[in-house]
């Protein structure tokens, strides 16, 4: 139960995380007439956000991980979800977030913005940012829908993979009692 509980709390700090980048200035701007953010400031709620939204996604899959490996090989799992493992697990969900972060907050504070620059958002966020641009964006707008696809679709297949692989176990389970407590720790 330890390493699920490891990794539930790092995924707890990454939600509150979350809310508290992009809530505080979304109460300031409802409160006050100024609802102006400067570039540093956008650059940075953009960068935290992306990378908070990346390295969610693969601790998600990590976590997958980790009941697969409860569930399909259970002897072992004290063995393979060792301390080193939990947290190499959750280090490298935060390098590749912020390896994503990074690339896309530097895509997008690399082109020339021009006119109103204003944000019709209530956070800084690429689509916005991108419709501020006065120069041709279909290369950018790719390359991004390309990074969120990868950051949202790798994670989601190991997933998939993950309770494909759970599921057939517990078919296997010749107990119905035992299938039922095996699919309620799942779910």
């Amino acid at each position: 139960h330890m390493p699920m509980y490891f990794f539930l709390r790092v995924l707890s700090f990454l939600d509150i995380s979350t809310a508290s980048i992009v809530v505080p200035k979304m109460l300031v701007n409802f409160l006050s007439e100024d609802r102006s953010i400067s570039y540093m400031g956008c650059a940075t709620q953009l960068y935290f956000v992306i990378f908070l939204g990346a390295t969610e996604c693969y601790l998600l899959a990590a976590m997958a991980y980790d009941r697969y490996v409860a569930v399909c090989h259970p002897l072992r799992y004290a063995i393979i979800m060792n301390n080193r493992i939990r947290l190499s697990l959750v280090l490298l969900s935060c390098c590749t977030g912020n390896v994503v972060s990074v690339v896309q907050t530097a895509w997008v504070f690399t082109l020339p913005f021009c006119g109103p620059k204003k944000v019709n958002y209530f956070f800084c966020d690429i689509p916005p940012l991108i419709m501020l641009s006065c120069t041709d964006t279909s290369s950018y707008e790719k390359q991004i829908i390309t990074a969120t696809v990868l950051v949202i679709f790798t994670p989601f297949c190991l997933i998939l993979v993950s309770y494909a692989s759970i599921i057939s176990s517990i078919l296997k389970i010749s107990s119905a009692e035992g299938r039922h407590k095996t699919f309620s720790t799942c779910s």
